[in-house]
């Protein structure tokens, strides 16, 4: 008997083309569940979060206190990171400028989370405080803000007068600017 080595590299040739196919659709499937994880996540923030924050930095404002708003929605290549929104306060004091921590709020879609970071030096770890349901979330968001601001004046009271703002935060409002870390949790795994 002798070796069909033509049929060998043909059947080879096509189980490696077949693999080839079914890794790519694969692939493509994972792509497309995981822009809807990360549009269903923004939806959350966006439904939940954003118009608690406008009222805050209206109100705020009246009271001469800055805020900072930076999105974080441009995450679908980014697997282990879901959308977020950090929210800061600025105060000013004899010239100098002062930030207070920042509030993280993130989502998978279904729940809204917050966390918070004091940035000094550009370095920021992150305390979890809680997290809420998407629709359920109201007092998670308000929680966060006063944390924000109370940590403005916190910040104001026990700084010398010549600290000015940090420059881990001071990027310009829009998509990935800015602060360089999130909270890196995982979006759920689709039912």
């Amino acid at each position: 008997m002798s070796a069909d080595f033509e049929k060998m590299a043909s059947e080879a040739k096509l189980a490696h083309d077949l693999r080839v196919v079914f890794r790519s659709q694969q692939q493509a499937e994972q792509r497309q569940e995981r822009s809807r994880l990360v549009n269903d996540a923004v939806a959350a923030i966006t439904s939940d979060v954003i118009p608690l924050l406008e009222q805050a930095i209206v109100a705020f404002s009246r009271h001469g206190i800055s805020t900072k708003i930076m999105r974080y929605f441009d995450v679908k290549d980014c697997m282990g990171k879901d959308p977020s929104i950090a929210f800061r306060c600025l105060g000013r004091v004899d010239g100098a400028q002062f930030e207070g921590p920042v509030a993280f709020f993130s989502s998978d879609g279904a729940v809204i989370r917050l966390a918070v970071a004091k940035v000094k030096n550009g370095h920021a770890p992150l305390e979890s405080l809680g997290s809420e349901p998407r629709g359920q979330s109201e007092g998670l968001v308000a929680r966060g803000i006063q944390t924000a601001l109370d940590g403005l004046f916190v910040e104001m009271e026990q700084e010398p007068e010549t600290e000015t703002a940090s420059p881990a935060f001071s990027g310009k409002s829009g998509d990935n600017t800015g602060i360089d870390f999130l909270p890196a949790q995982r979006l759920r795994a689709a039912s």
